[in-house]
């Protein structure tokens, strides 16, 4: 995509990225809360409930992926989005890429298809705590929960979303720091929940289920890959990076929305674990947070908490449509369909994107999926493969071009879905995560492909790499 040729503030960038006047505390919450989705307080709980400790170790390893969207990409993709003026994460990789048309409409595409996945894994949490909070059937309260979300998306788009996450972030942070001392009150101690769960099954306070891979591999796999290289790959991470307007609000959004991170990520999967000793049967594991905080606080304070959950999955799924018109508007009615559009039609055209990208993910959630937490995992790796090996490479490699992003993106997205589907962990005996077959060998062809052909034009690499030539603030 190119530059605007003015220094006015348009629609886009407005509608996108809230014309980065966003305070940056406000930013880290939203970036947090964004991270913070139903797989959080929901997903990832039911897994750590249904396979133990094993899982809860293996989470809280990858805690500090938090921080390395910040560390190894914050500085430069923030920099070269004010050169560029990106409103979008495509808008910098295309840029980097040289506007390569075959790469731009690869990632769109996968950003659509895998984040439609997100968004119906969030609806359906959303719809699930609607029915546990008010006793509403399923249908109904999907139409609630997911008729609210659109409205206020469609209507405010980024600076909407960054307000409502923001107070959204504070209540999912009340929740997080009292639930497991809650519970271990509840319960009478850890004296009192061990004997428990040995009782229930031995392996869920040792190596995990037998449904459940613990080999070393997996823990390495899911620890550097799942939580750590493909957070970088998000749209919806990257796009908070083109919300600040300064260096200074940069590092102080970073620090918040790392801390953030790091606390409710950790604290909800062991909260779980520690569950399971005191409802051991429950039909549908997802809902032990929920559970917990319905049986062991007063209920006024049980419904705030139940609202913070709902909050969680309502501030990831309110992003995820955003990224989703983002996308399908920008990325590909603007930069290649019709680039000679108004303002005001972009503006017509992406409320109207975001209503059917709402619309489509609540009809597709009326048959939820059993686990959120293995669909909420499936579209992150597919995204952050699929992105996050061009972006990186981009972003910390000179000689990577157009040529080795097209190929490397191709073949990981192939080799994801293949792997996972046929072998899973269990490709050569290892334990390794189909993740990170799949970044292997995308990370592989990216270098040899980009070796075998010409290199990136030099005043692209200057944009990137000559800090002397970076926008300074």
């Amino acid at each position: 995509s190119k530059s605007h040729a003015s220094g006015q503030t348009t629609w886009q960038e407005e509608f996108f990225t809230g014309a980065k006047k966003i305070s940056p505390i406000v930013l880290g919450f939203t970036f947090a809360a964004t991270f913070a989705s139903g797989g959080t307080f929901m997903g990832h709980p039911g897994l750590g409930y249904t396979n133990g400790f094993t899982w809860s170790w293996a989470y809280m390893t990858a805690i500090w992926s938090g921080f390395l969207p910040f560390i190894l990409l914050g500085k430069r993709v923030f920099r070269v989005g004010m050169k560029i003026r990106a409103v979008s994460p495509n808008d910098v990789i295309e840029y980097r890429y040289e506007n390569n048309p075959l790469l731009a409409i690869a990632l769109i595409l996968i950003t659509v298809f895998f984040y439609m996945s997100y968004i119906v894994s969030q609806l359906s949490a959303g719809a699930r705590m609607m029915s546990f909070i008010t006793g509403l059937d399923y249908i109904p309260g999907l139409l609630i929960f997911g008729g609210v979300i659109v409205f206020y998306v469609t209507i405010a788009g980024m600076r909407g979303v960054a307000w409502t996450d923001t107070m959204q972030g504070v209540l999912m942070l009340v929740v997080a720091v009292s639930i497991v001392p809650v519970i271990l009150i509840y319960a009478g101690g850890m004296e009192n929940i061990t004997p428990t769960l040995q009782e229930i099954d031995p392996m869920l306070l040792r190596g995990g289920t037998a449904d459940m891979a613990t080999s070393i591999g997996a823990m390495v796999s899911f620890m550097y890959m799942t939580h750590g290289f493909e957070g970088m790959g998000q749209p919806a991470a990257v796009q908070r990076l083109l919300v600040y307007d300064s260096p200074k609000a940069f590092k102080w959004g970073a620090f918040t929305s790392g801390l953030l991170i790091m606390v409710m990520s950790s604290i909800m999967v062991l909260a779980g674990v520690l569950g399971r000793a005191l409802f051991p049967t429950l039909d549908v594991a997802d809902n032990i947070v929920p559970t917990i905080i319905q049986a062991a606080f007063p209920t006024v304070i049980a419904g705030i908490f139940l609202a913070g959950i709902l909050s969680a999955i309502n501030s990831s799924a309110n992003s995820y449509m955003l990224c989703v018109s983002t996308s399908i508007v920008k990325d590909l009615v603007v930069d290649y369909v019709k680039k000679d559009i108004s303002d005001e039609m972009v503006g017509k055209l992406t409320k109207y994107i975001t209503l059917a990208v709402g619309v489509l993910g609540v009809v597709l959630a009326i048959k939820p999926p059993e686990f959120i937490g293995i669909l909420v995992l499936y579209a992150w790796k597919g995204l952050g493969l699929c992105i996050g090996i061009p972006l990186v490479f981009g972003c910390l490699w000179k000689r990577a071009n157009k040529y080795g992003a097209v190929a490397s993106v191709i073949c990981t997205l192939i080799a994801y879905v293949y792997i996972d589907n046929i072998y899973g962990t269990t490709l050569f005996g290892l334990g390794f995560d189909s993740a990170m077959w799949a970044f292997l060998l995308g990370a592989v062809v990216m270098v040899v492909v980009s070796l075998a052909t010409p290199p990136t034009k030099q005043e692209v690499i200057d944009v990137f790499f000559d800090e002397k030539k970076q926008f300074t603030k």
